[in-house]
């Protein structure tokens, strides 16, 4: 048995029930953000040697936990309604260039198939997204919701590999200089 966790886990559970109770909203929220970081790295170190899960994303999600009652409820939830569709595509993109070089089974195409056609029918679950794309279909020839996911369940695996060797993985970065108040 390892007596230095189980007895860390003694001392610290009462400490971290007293801050909970009686801390203040931020305070336990960053305290939570921070617990929840030192689980995924625990999480992620276990699993590195099998898969190498995206960590980032679950970084940034836990980091967030801590600004979660700062920024206004309307921004937090465009925020979370962004962020989603982006983790997918970041997840389904990693997927397409670790297996640029190799074979893409049937069964990884069905998956990121589901992934990316969950994201795009969870347009319609805030009004938002739902005037969003209104907006975008009237400026833009972009097509239905329905036309949009009909044209992905026609997705082969030929087609991802076609575009997967079209596809370099560029980054940019925008610096700018602060404001000087002299």
């Amino acid at each position: 048995m390892n007596y230095k966790r189980v007895l860390s886990g003694v001392i610290l559970f009462p400490i971290m029930a007293i801050i909970f109770i009686f801390g203040n909203t931020y305070f336990v929220d960053t305290l939570i953000s921070i617990i929840a970081i030192m689980g995924l790295y625990e999480y992620y170190n276990a699993f590195k040697t099998k898969n190498k899960p995206v960590a980032v994303i679950g970084y940034i999600a836990a980091a967030m936990l801590a600004i979660i009652h700062v920024i206004p409820i309307d921004i937090a939830l465009k925020v979370i309604a962004a962020i989603i569709p982006i983790s997918i595509l970041i997840l389904f993109l990693k997927v397409i260039f670790s297996n640029m070089k190799t074979n893409i089974s049937d069964e990884e195409l069905v998956n990121a198939k589901a992934l990316v056609k969950t994201s795009l029918n969870m347009t319609n679950d805030n009004i938002g997204r739902i005037v969003d794309n209104a907006y975008y279909q009237n400026i833009s020839d972009l097509d239905e919701l329905d036309v949009r996911l009909d044209k992905f369940d026609k997705v082969s695996i030929n087609d991802v590999k076609k575009v997967a060797e079209k596809t370099s993985i560029s980054t940019i970065y925008v610096l700018e200089g602060g404001s000087t108040n002299e």
